[in-house]
């Protein structure tokens, strides 16, 4: 069903976070993930 899309990054700025999401490791974004999912719900 996904196969073959990229992943759509929506502004040019947001592609400047990209590198820095993934230097500040596993415990911040797991956090980071769980605080903004409560404005999804």
């Amino acid at each position: 069903m996904f196969r073959g899309q990229r992943c759509k990054v929506p502004d040019w700025w947001f592609r400047l976070l990209i590198p820095v999401c993934q230097a500040v490791g596993g415990p911040v974004m797991r956090w980071l993930r769980r605080f903004t999912m409560q404005f999804q719900k």
